[in-house]
């Protein structure tokens, strides 16, 4: 699961792992830097240990696929796409510009 520590992701996806035991590999959390928020999420990743599920507050999604490189829930190789897509996304590369729109 990802999200963010903004809103109510974290409890959100704490009583999902509560109520789908075994469903969830890991939880990502980008942090919005809100210390309360990020809290929040320290707390409630300590109480999912013993459901052996693990909530990561990362700084960005490059920093979340390392992640699951490491713990063998992505293939290393896919870091790279997740780079591209993080630069397309912020403009700095090409790749994700707005379509153009036509008149038909």
């Amino acid at each position: 699961m990802v999200g963010d520590s903004g809103q109510q992701d974290p409890p959100i996806y704490e009583e999902v792992v509560k109520k789908y035991p075994g469903r969830i590999l890991a939880i990502y959390i980008r942090d919005v830097k809100i210390p309360e928020r990020s809290e929040i999420v320290v707390k409630i990743s300590e109480g999912l240990k013993e459901h052996k599920v693990e909530m990561v507050l990362v700084e960005n999604t490059v920093n979340a696929a390392e992640h699951a490189a490491k713990t063998g829930l992505i293939f290393t190789e896919e870091i790279q796409q997740v780079e591209t897509d993080k630069a397309q996304d912020k403009g700095e590369i090409a790749g994700k510009e707005e379509p153009a729109v036509t008149d038909l």
